[in-house]
Order: structure tokens, then sequence, then C-alpha cells
């Protein structure tokens, strides 16, 4: 690290300050100050009062001695972030913020509080001012450390805008910098645990569940008693949701029946909600069809109406009914939820979509094409958008029902390739990064 007189130097120069200049300013000779910038000689405390005063640099680290507290408190004001400690997290930026000012002579700690600041502007809403502020940031010029915090915050940044694949692939090469370099993140980072879950969750959206399922233990072997109960909790539904993606249906039961004690224990209606509701596609993996009703209709009773949870518990309870033929049930409450969802784009095709998987599950043996042609060309576009390719297969299997059904045998195998596609991109190809 550079010595004091060098960092001085560094920010004088920066500054467009001559060495006469700022011994007059600090109160000692020309001759001093070329000796202290030559490592012939030392500044007085005095001094470097006055030097932190001339270049804004009150209570900031000039002194390697004090850099270790200060990276700290930097770790701290990003905890307090993810906290949702807001208050305290405006308070430190404003204490923190000054060190930019130290730029010329501790790069890599400017780099760091304008990682975390990122990071605080997303918290505020502010994604467009974060993403502009981050692309002045060049990686190339990072050291490990904060090349690890660069990508896991361009990683959040990625999934905030919805850009799954992207995030997954940030987070992915913080990883591998972590596994590559031990000992590389201070022990009281929480990101360095976070990843886990981070990546853990990205596989669940996009659907490769055995890697998911992998991070997902990863995540739980690093949760101490400082994480907090729900966190656990969830990473235990999001094991169980996967766990029936890969039709181990036994140990995601257990998993469950462990998450929904904890929820109602804690009289948390929005987990015991979600819980009912990987139950209930549980027991519609197992096609126990009435179970699977029973189960979403909990769901949706603990779950807020506006969010998107109810929707898709909605959605997976009007299928089981038409799972079971329940065909009546299902057409009136898919009337009731078209004008719930009518200014909602998105789920609306969705429903529509199902108000097709209802025609022909009715009507399998019956030329249907119109309903056909709407999941071909609308419904499973927007489920390969939208990563639902488990829903795709359900799409798929039905559609190939249907086809062999009507003797089109040459439709008939174009499902079957579809089916294996989406197989082999979930299971086969499950390690390739997004």
């Amino acid at each position: 690290m550079p010595s004091i007189g060098e960092k001085v130097k560094a920010l004088r120069k920066h500054r467009n300050i001559n060495q006469l200049a700022l011994a007059e300013y600090i109160g000692t000779t020309n001759d001093r100050v070329i000796d202290i910038e030559a490592g012939r000689a030392e500044y007085h405390d005095r001094h470097i009062d006055e030097i932190k005063k001339l270049f804004d640099i009150v209570d900031m680290p000039l002194d390697d001695n004090d850099r270790p507290a200060f990276v700290r408190r930097l770790y701290l004001w990003r905890a307090y972030m993810k906290r949702d400690l807001t208050g305290e997290a405006v308070k430190m930026r404003a204490e923190l913020a000054k060190v930019v000012n130290l730029e010329p002579c501790d790069h890599n700690l400017v780099m760091l509080y304008k990682i975390f600041e990122a990071r605080m502007l997303v918290e505020e809403n502010k994604l467009l001012e974060a993403e502009n502020n981050f692309n002045l940031i060049d990686p190339e010029k990072l050291n490990k450390e904060n090349l690890f915090q660069y990508y896991y915050v361009k990683g959040y940044i990625s999934m905030r805008n919805g850009q799954y694949e992207t995030c997954l692939s940030e987070l992915l090469i913080a990883h591998e910098l972590k596994e590559s370099h031990p000992g590389l993140l201070p022990e009281y980072d929480i990101n360095g645990k976070n990843i886990y879950y981070g990546i853990a969750w990205c596989y669940t959206y996009l659907e490769f569940p055995y890697r998911a399922i992998s991070f997902l233990y990863k995540a739980k072997e690093l949760c101490d008693k400082d994480v907090i109960d729900n966190l656990m909790l969830y990473l235990d539904i999001l094991l169980a949701q996967n766990y029936v993606r890969v039709n181990e249906l036994g140990e995601a039961e257990k998993l469950l029946r462990s998450c929904l004690s904890q929820a109602q224990s804690a009289r948390d209606d929005h987990y015991v909600g979600i819980t009912k509701w990987v139950y209930g596609c549980l027991h519609r993996a197992s096609d126990n069809y009435k179970m699977a009703i029973v189960d979403l209709s909990d769901a949706l009773k603990y779950l807020q109406e506006e969010s998107e949870n109810y929707a898709i518990a909605l959605y997976e309870y009007i299928r089981s009914h038409i799972c079971n033929r329940q065909f009546s049930k299902a057409n009136r409450l898919l009337e009731s939820v078209q004008i719930k969802y009518n200014s909602n784009e998105f789920w609306t095709q969705q429903f529509e979509a199902l108000r097709h998987y209802g025609i022909i599950s009715r009507r399998i043996s019956v030329k249907n094409k119109v309903s056909c042609e709407y999941i071909e060309n609308v419904a499973i576009p927007q489920f390969e958008q939208s990563y639902d390719y488990f829903r795709i297969v359900d799409y798929c299997e039905l559609l190939e029902s249907h086809y062999v059904a009507i003797k089109s045998y040459r439709n008939s195998l174009r499902m079957g390739v579809k089916i294996r596609d989406v197989y082999k991109r979930c299971f086969i190809n499950s390690d390739r990064r997004a």
C-alpha cells in the first residue's frame, strides 16, 4: 500500500495543487513537503488534520490502519439496505459519501463504495440512475473482492429488470470468483452466503430444478442463527417446489409438512398460503386432484388477492378443476377471472390458454382447431418467454393425446419432440449457464 506521503501527493496532483501551496496551507515548509513525498520524512498529526480538511476527507481512512474499520462500515451500510433499514442506510450513505474524494489514492475503496451505492439506488427504485452509475465502473480495473461485489450487484440489477438469464450468468461469475479465491471476502460479508440463495432462486425461476436443489442445500448449510427464520422457511418451500418438479414427492411432502407447521405457528399468512399452493402442486402431480383443489382453495384464502402468488394459485386451482373434469365449475371461475384480470395482458393470456386447455380436455376426440392453434401459436410461445417450461409440457402432453385421438399422428409426433426438448433443457442440460 502507498504511504501517506504518496497518497497526499496523488491527491495534490489530482487537485492541481503545487507543493508550495500545500506547505503554506498546512503550516510547514516546501522542503518538508518535498522530503515527505520523497519518503525521507513524515507528516505530523496536525498536518494530516489540515490535509483532510483541504481535500474534504475528514473521517475518511487516509491512514491504512483506519482502512479495515471503514471497509467494515461499508459492508454494514450494505447490510442495512438488505434489511430494509432505509433510514439507517440513508444516514450512513451521507457519512460515507466523502470517500469518493480519495479516488486518486485509494481506487479500490472508492469503487467498493460506488458498487454499494448502486445497490442503494436500486433499493430506492432509482433503477435507471443505478444502471448509469454502474456503467461508469470499469470491471477490468477492480480487484478480485470488488469484482465479486460488482457482479453480485450487477446480477441484482438484472433481476430487478426482469433479465433473469443475465442475472444468473452474473451471479455465477461472482460465485466462481468466490470459489476460486478462498478468503476473498471478509467473514462478515453476507453476500458470500446469499449468493447461493440468489443462484438457487434463478435456477428455480428458470426451471432448472436439479441445479436449484443443489444450490438451495448450499444456501441452507450457510444459514446460521443470525439468519431470520423466514429465509430458512422460504428456502425449504423453494426446495419442496423443486422436488415436486423432479417428482420426488415424498421429499417434498416432508418439507411441506414442516413448513406448514412453522408458518402456522408464526401466524404468517403469506407463507401458509405459499406452502398450501406448493401442496396443491404436489397433489396435482400425484393425480390427487380433489386434494389439490382443497389445498389451492386454502392457499387463496391466505394470499393477498392483488399479489402475483394469488394469480398463480388461482390458475392452478382452476386447472385442477379441469383435471378433475369439473368443467362447469372451471368455466364459471374463468369467466370471473377474465373480468378480474382484464387489464393485465399477461394473466389475460394465461387464463385464456387455460380456457382452451379446458375445451380440449373436455372434448379430446373432437377436432378443436381454434383451441389447438391458440395453444401452439400464442400460449406456448408466451410460456417460453416467461420460462414456464413445465407448463409447456402439460399443454404439449394434452395436445399429444388429442392429436392421437383424432389420428393426426404427425402433429402428435411434433408434440412429443417438443416435450423431449423441454426435458432436455430442464434436466439433461441443467448444468449449462443460462
